[in-house]
């Protein structure tokens, strides 16, 4: 018997981190353990899966723990002007480079706009001119990385 603790940074597709044997103890609890280096993982995101294999080559599979790591993308957002006419200026300041994807919302709650942003590290100007299509009203704007969701009010006014 063995253990093979699995790594991921997508969820899906799983690679082997480390093997630890079994003991031949039979009904007695046991405590193993394991260090990862991620030290070289880009990814904000870890999924784990540890596979049990038997002597017999049965194979088992645990449920995806997922480990988020200490990396901050976004530190923050604004819109500029506030309130808006007929373009929007989206500033994001970040201290890594992300993807971001970018929600305008109505009050209601509806997506009325999606963006996907490549955001790096520093100071980021997006400008979206589709909001001349927007009624007048209140208006949220969502940003998120996959790590942190930022939103922030406007209006649009005529």
């Amino acid at each position: 018997d063995y253990f093979v603790i699995e790594r991921s940074t997508d969820g899906i597709n799983f690679s082997q981190a480390d093997i630890i044997p079994g003991r031949a103890i039979v009904n007695v609890a046991e405590s193993y353990s394991a260090t990862d280096d991620v030290g070289l993982v880009t990814a904000d995101v870890i999924y784990y899966r540890l596979k049990t294999v038997s002597r017999n080559g049965k194979i088992k599979l645990s449920n995806i723990i997922v480990l988020y790591l200490n990396k901050r993308t976004v530190t923050e957002i604004q819109i500029l002007p506030n309130p808006v006419k007929s373009r929007l200026q989206l500033i994001i300041n970040a201290d890594m480079n992300a993807i971001a994807q970018v929600y305008i919302i109505d009050g209601t709650g509806k997506i009325v706009q999606q963006y996907t942003e490549n955001v790096v590290k520093g100071s980021n100007t997006f400008v979206y001119s589709k909001t001349d299509n927007l009624q007048a009203g209140t208006y949220y704007m969502r940003v998120n990385t996959g790590i942190k969701v930022f939103t922030k009010k406007f209006s649009v006014i005529e």
